[in-house]
């Protein structure tokens, strides 16, 4: 019964790690990243680690969007996540709300994703 368990339960993952859409992008201004598209997740791993972004709802098949709102200290940082399979784009941007010091904005640009 226990082979039989893992058996399914090896098959079971590997059905939903093939549901799952990897992208590789080419980064214009940040190292080249590799994004994994789940239903309610995308995944972005770099040479620098990984993040996950909760996944908003879009209307297009081919453009995803993710969203990390985090708080450390007194500050706020989010994390706005859009990819474009069809023209192959991605674009990250970060946004720090300070409460002593102005806001600042950087965003990465990815092309050429497939």
């Amino acid at each position: 019964m226990k082979k039989l368990y893992l058996t399914f339960s090896i098959l079971l993952s590997l059905t939903v790690s093939s549901l799952a859409q990897q992208v590789s992008c080419k980064g214009v201004n940040t190292p080249d990243a590799r994004f994994i598209i789940n239903d309610d997740t995308i995944i972005l791993s770099e040479s620098a680690g990984s993040m996950t972004f909760d996944k908003s709802w879009t209307m297009s098949k081919n453009v995803h969007k993710g969203k990390i709102k985090t708080k450390f200290g007194g500050n706020k940082r989010t994390m706005e996540l859009q990819i474009d399979t069809r023209t192959g784009d991605a674009q990250l941007t970060t946004i720090d709300y300070y409460t002593s010091t102005s806001d600042e904005v950087y965003v990465r640009n990815y092309n050429n994703c497939k």
